[in-house]
């Protein structure tokens, strides 16, 4: 520990703060004129043992595995070069198919999703988790002839789409099965039927 202090003291400290250290030695001063005693006062309540020791336990939970301690990254040794460090990107906790399944019982707008590998920096693998799927909401009142239009529009031109936004790539006709909860709009229905498409019963509008 005393090294690391050493090391930074020598690389963070510039020269013409080295240079004032014969100065400081011979005529040491409290910096009131230049601080003021609110400042000053502040500061030494900031730097005093209270951050010391809150840093003294971090070190120590992280050091030892304490609790969520085992997740944080480890400061590598100048010397020895050990304990290897952990991905800056901190731990990813992976949801079970249990913890999954309740948060798509208690929020339908969820839905299974896998999120590809290399999405994110340090993510090497898949994820599984849930996702929310974009929805297109409009009133009911909105005339079917307008709504059958619009989803024609968002359903017929993928390419169209795709320039002015990358997350419509996954706005296509076969996803509409990931909508469980919410009713379609007969202008909507029109559409996705005259297609092939079959909408339950229970999720058409009217």
């Amino acid at each position: 520990m005393l090294l690391l202090i050493v090391v930074a003291a020598i690389f963070a400290i510039p020269a013409d703060a080295w240079a004032d250290v014969p100065q400081v030695v011979t005529s040491p001063r409290i910096p009131v004129a230049e601080l003021g005693w609110a400042l000053l006062l502040g500061a030494l309540a900031f730097a005093g043992a209270g951050g010391g020791q809150n840093l003294c336990q971090s070190n120590w939970i992280r050091d030892k595995g304490f609790g969520m301690g085992a997740y944080v990254p480890r400061i590598v040794s100048p010397i020895t070069g050990e304990p290897e460090a952990a991905p800056s990107t901190g731990y990813v906790f992976a949801p079970t198919e249990e913890q999954s399944g309740t948060i798509i019982e208690e929020n339908p707008a969820m839905a299974p999703y896998t999120i590809p590998a290399n999405t994110y920096k340090g993510q090497t693998e898949p994820l599984e988790t849930v996702a929310m799927w974009n929805f297109f909401i409009t009133s009911a009142d909105m005339p079917e002839s307008l709504v059958y239009e619009m989803t024609k529009i968002a359903m017929e031109q993928h390419d169209r789409m795709m320039t002015v936004h990358s997350t419509a790539e996954e706005t296509l006709p076969e996803n509409y099965i990931h909508n469980k909860f919410l009713p379609f709009h007969p202008g909507a229905v029109r559409w996705f039927e005259e297609n092939g498409y079959e909408i339950p019963d229970e999720l058409k509008g009217s």
